[in-house]
């Protein structure tokens, strides 16, 4: 039966797909189609599945005069989940997927507003959101660890700061407040959800823009990039996750940058000129602020250029692109560049290595050591490599992962592994700092995941390594 449904409603509904996804959403599937979920399981709904006209929330919603028919059958639907969880309020299947309808009600009405389809008051919008609210927070009552309803109460929520946060930016405020608690009680059931993951980061970034203090910012915007990353890492071909990390550093280098315009002393600012701990945690190590607008614009690109290879179909993916590739920011041709400590080839295996600081690139195809030419380092430098008759050579294809790890055998810095299909015990590499080792697992994962799906070809012509195809 559920697949018929699920068949049935690709069908019916172009595009559609369920929030979480899954046997989850069988009932509520069932109700899009006009199949009672109890008459599925042989029961009938009797009389009051129908119900009298819709009264509260819904009523200014009208079966009889309601356009759209997707949202026609959303709103019957509401009817019979409403007779289901009066039968049974400890219904927990009924009780969810109630407030999963009424959100999708309220995402179609909003969506008709944005597109000029219809005129409907935000408040409306508002109560229906608040209702869902009040059918997860049911649910959760039944079953406290349930996590889908933990992460669609905090989409709901973040929905209703969006609608409110014009005329009452406090109340929207404390929506987002209460979406990034939902989100951690979800992820602490599901701690693999990457789109929940997102979620909170982007509410972090969010409540961020309702502070005025920038230490307060950055504060919020370390917090979001961990959150940002944390989803990547889980899923390489989540592109937004990628493409949010990359706006994040773009408007942070752009308010430092707005600062650095400013007469007045920049905060961030020491009395001898290095940066403050909080800002040194976006850029790593204390750099000077001018150069630490240029790591924070290289590492902007780096994502967006990555997100752009990830799904190059977006428009504002390309639109972005265009905008980064205007900046000179990347060590063209190479998507990254810049010094590791990395073991000596000739020691590599024994058990005293010997360590060697090289200037190591990252482009569409390989990772290598000492190449034959300038490029920019992380500082913004012109660095020039170091004379070795060794080279590292790891292409894409040979790469199976990179993580960031502690070992304390390893010299000073911030390390990162690298597990290969010819060193199956991996190889360590160490960076100055922590942003720098991020970014470079970061590059390295998503790189190979691109070379996995055969679009090594996009990365290398957004970088400018490879002609594009006429």
């Amino acid at each position: 039966m559920t697949n018929a449904i699920e068949e049935a409603l690709e069908a019916k509904i172009p595009g559609f797909k369920a929030r979480i996804g899954g046997e989850e959403l069988k009932r509520a599937s069932a109700a899009l189609l006009g199949v009672s979920p109890a008459a599925e399981d042989g029961e009938s709904d009797g009389n009051d599945a129908l119900g009298s006209p819709f009264t509260g929330t819904l009523s200014w919603l009208s079966l009889d005069f309601e356009p759209d028919p997707l949202i026609k059958e959303l709103l019957y639907s509401t009817r019979r989940y409403a007779a289901l969880s009066r039968r049974k309020p400890s219904d927990l299947e009924a009780v969810y997927n109630y407030g999963l309808i009424l959100q999708e009600i309220a995402s179609r009405l909003k969506l008709d507003v944005e597109m000029g389809r219809r005129e409907v008051e935000n408040e409306r919008i508002v109560e229906i959101l608040a209702l869902a609210c009040c059918k997860y927070e049911k649910s959760v009552a039944i079953q406290e660890d349930f996590q889908p309803a933990l992460y669609n109460w905090g989409v709901a929520l973040m929905e209703l700061s969006g609608l409110v946060k014009v005329t009452n930016p406090a109340q929207a405020l404390c929506y987002l407040h209460e979406a990034s608690q939902k989100y951690a009680k979800s992820l602490g059931a599901v701690p693999s959800n990457p789109q929940a993951l997102n979620n909170w980061g982007l509410v972090l970034q969010e409540v961020s823009s309702f502070h005025h203090d920038l230490s307060t910012k950055l504060r919020l915007a370390v917090k979001a990039i961990d959150k940002f990353r944390r989803a990547i890492r889980l899923r390489p071909d989540f592109d937004h996750g990628c493409y949010n990390l990359g706006t994040i550093f773009y408007s942070h280098a752009c308010i430092l940058r707005t600062q650095l315009q400013k007469s007045q002393p920049n905060e961030y600012q020491s009395s001898e000129g290095a940066l403050l701990p909080i800002f040194s945690l976006l850029v790593g190590g204390e750099k000077a602020t001018s150069e630490a607008v240029d790591i924070m614009m290289r590492t902007a690109a780096q994502y967006i250029v990555l997100a752009y290879a990830l799904q190059p179909a977006k428009e504002v993916y390309q639109q972005s692109l265009r905008v980064v590739q205007n900046m000179h920011t990347l060590p063209k041709p190479y998507l990254a560049a810049g010094y590791l400590k990395a073991p000596s080839l000739s020691t590599r295996n024994d058990t005293s290595k010997t360590w060697e600081k090289l200037l190591f690139v990252l482009d569409h195809t390989i990772m290598r050591s000492n190449p034959s030419t300038q490029h920019a380092g992380r500082g913004g430098v012109q660095e020039t490599t170091e004379t070795s008759n060794e080279t590292y050579n790891i292409p894409l294809s040979d790469i199976v992962s990179a993580v960031r790890c502690v070992e304390l055998s390893l010299p000073e810095g911030e390390a990162f592994w690298l597990q290969t299909k010819t060193t199956p015990q991996g190889i360590y590499f160490v960076a100055e700092d922590k942003e720098s080792a991020d970014c470079w697992v970061d590059a390295l994962t998503l790189c190979h995941h691109i070379h996995t799906q055969n679009r090594s070809n996009v990365l290398g012509v957004a970088l400018g390594a490879t002609p594009p195809k006429k």
